[in-house]
């Protein structure tokens, strides 16, 4: 799952964050915003997130991550 943020005005990419393990499957299932213009998204990933283990491999595992400006 990859994130990208634009600059609308500049149509320029800001920066970019990739979840997800090198040879694994992560797929994003859903985006959110909070009232602060927080960033969530949810997922599943048979492999590890963040230099944290996933504890079901080789299943998969759900992740909720949080994007801050």
């Amino acid at each position: 799952m990859f994130i990208i943020k634009y600059e609308l005005s500049t149509d320029t990419v800001k920066w970019t964050k990739l979840v997800g393990s090198t040879g694994k499957i992560t797929v994003g299932q859903g985006v959110t915003f909070d009232s602060n213009n927080t960033m969530y998204g949810v997922g599943a990933t048979n492999g590890d997130i963040y230099g944290t283990t996933n504890p079901t491999k080789p299943n998969y595992s759900l992740f909720i991550t949080r994007f801050v400006q």
